[in-house]
């Protein structure tokens, strides 16, 4: 089984934003297997993912309403 550096898939860090979005904004949440299920991914693979996601937005997962308002106006 090929290992894949998660920094270097697209898919993955997505796939990581969108898992820690639904977590951050939803009371109820999907276990691990079900992401796992949903994504193509194994359970640990997942967790990794989550992690350096975490790690390469040092944790920040919210964003003030200002910084969403530049960016926004910039797409």
């Amino acid at each position: 089984l090929k290992r894949v550096r998660p920094l270097q898939c697209q898919r993955r860090m997505f796939l990581a934003a969108l898992i820690l979005a639904f977590k951050y904004s939803q009371d109820r949440n999907y276990s691990l297997s079900t992401w796992a299920v949903i994504s193509g991914l194994c359970s640990e693979e997942i967790k990794l993912n989550e992690a350096v996601f975490l790690t390469m937005v040092d944790w920040h997962l919210y964003i003030p309403h200002a910084v969403f308002e530049r960016w926004a106006s910039e797409v």
